[in-house]
């Protein structure tokens, strides 16, 4: 189900504190248990999805109350470890876990909101309808990129089947990484740039790509028939390098042998 962006963000943080969770048992039933809530998880998504606005905030206090659950049972586990205990979810941000080194995994609304215009800035330009962002699309995304920030490859997932969406869904990867002590600061409009920039390899005439082109990532974001779109992103700040990755999914995906010509528009 497509929705706004603070919808997103919260369907997103969901799903970060329900792996952190399993880690330290204190899954959904659990926390409404501690918490006096009576909400199934089922009735709680729903409630994201269809709630007005206004009660969104709400939802909010539940997620971050979790978060404290959370935190309390980490600093818990570590001082028994006689380690100095941190911060697992201290607000409704990208979850933000210190250690041997820094990582950010997810986005706020207003990354989501830069990825999602970025990508229909391309779309226009090649007169392709505007995506939506899916939070199904995103909660396997996000997966991914969290999967792939702590190795060196960029493989895609094997795996991208989304719940209650027919056919394949595409998938695009960007990362980047370096050397030195300044903290990395992610700019979400690059990845989508990145891959809009393999226009230059295209050869809008044939359909097809110049000689031994790379295109394949530029004609999924501009590919008409695609409607959803998900976003993950991770980051892991060691003391003297950063990896940052990227995952993009796109439902139903693009690429298909043959339809080029009708849905990769011209400018």
């Amino acid at each position: 189900m497509a929705v706004d962006p603070a919808r997103l963000e919260l369907h997103s943080y969901l799903g970060r504190l329900e792996k952190m969770g399993e880690e330290y048992k204190i899954n959904y039933e659990a926390a409404c248990h501690r918490l006096n809530k009576r909400t199934t998880r089922e009735q709680f998504v729903r409630h994201i999805d269809e709630v007005s606005s206004d009660k969104l905030p709400v939802l909010k206090n539940f997620l971050m109350e979790w978060a404290r659950l959370l935190n309390a049972a980490r600093q818990e586990r570590e001082a028994v470890q006689g380690s100095t205990p941190k911060s697992v979810a201290p607000s409704l941000q990208p979850a933000l876990v210190s250690n041997s080194s820094a990582e950010v995994k997810g986005l706020s609304a207003s990354d989501l909101e830069t990825l999602l215009a970025r990508h229909n800035d391309w779309r226009r330009a090649f007169h392709a309808p505007e995506l939506v962002a899916d939070s199904v699309l995103s909660a396997k995304a996000q997966a991914w990129a969290d999967h792939l920030a702590t190795r060196s490859t960029d493989a895609h997932n094997p795996d991208r089947s989304a719940q209650g969406m027919d056919g394949s869904t595409g998938e695009n990867i960007y990362s980047c990484g370096g050397t030195g002590r300044q903290p990395f600061t992610p700019n979400h409009q690059v990845p989508v740039d990145k891959w809009g920039s393999e226009v230059k390899d295209w050869d809008a005439d044939k359909s097809a790509p110049k000689g031994a082109g790379v295109t394949g990532h530029f004609t999924q974001v501009v590919w008409k028939n695609t409607q959803r779109v998900g976003f993950g992103f991770a980051l892991i700040q060691k003391e003297n390098s950063y990896r940052a990755v990227w995952v993009c999914n796109y439902h139903p995906a693009g690429n298909y042998a043959g339809q080029h010509a009708e849905q990769v528009g011209k400018r």
